[in-house]
């Protein structure tokens, strides 16, 4: 059988937003306000806040 007669069962997955926005700490707790020096993650991409 071709693959591609093959039913899988998954659809096409749609994102409403690709960016996420925001600041999260490394265990995906939204902060409100950075208090504290480390890694963040800012805006979907990792920062090193001094």
């Amino acid at each position: 059988m071709p693959e591609s007669d093959i039913e899988t069962g998954i659809d096409e997955l749609k994102c409403e937003s690709e960016k996420v926005k925001g600041v999260y700490d490394l265990q995906g707790r939204k902060i409100e306000k950075i208090t504290a020096p480390g890694l963040y993650i800012i805006d979907g991409k990792k920062r090193l806040v001094k």
